[in-house]
């Protein structure tokens, strides 16, 4: 039985197709980069520790560390105040 070169053809064009449709579809045309100065490091040295972020989210006791800074201004702001 001999394979029909029609078909063939119809098959490998789809495919072509298919696979330039999907290499793009991660790209966008009007992209920019993204500045590196608005970007989270991954680590940061402040006066009340080391704080750790992945992606731009905290990680470990980072959230902690920030809270209590802050509970800690805040009450040195009442005090001087009052």
């Amino acid at each position: 039985m001999k394979p029909d070169i029609r078909n063939s053809t119809i098959l490998i064009a789809f495919f072509a197709i298919a696979t330039s449709v999907f290499a793009d579809a991660g790209r966008y045309a009007m992209s920019t980069d993204i500045p590196q100065s608005i970007t989270t490091p991954d680590t940061v040295e402040t006066s009340i520790g080391t704080l750790e972020f992945f992606d731009g989210v905290p990680v470990g006791d980072t959230t902690e560390k920030v809270y209590d800074f802050v509970d800690r201004a805040r009450a040195v702001e009442v005090f001087i105040n009052m």
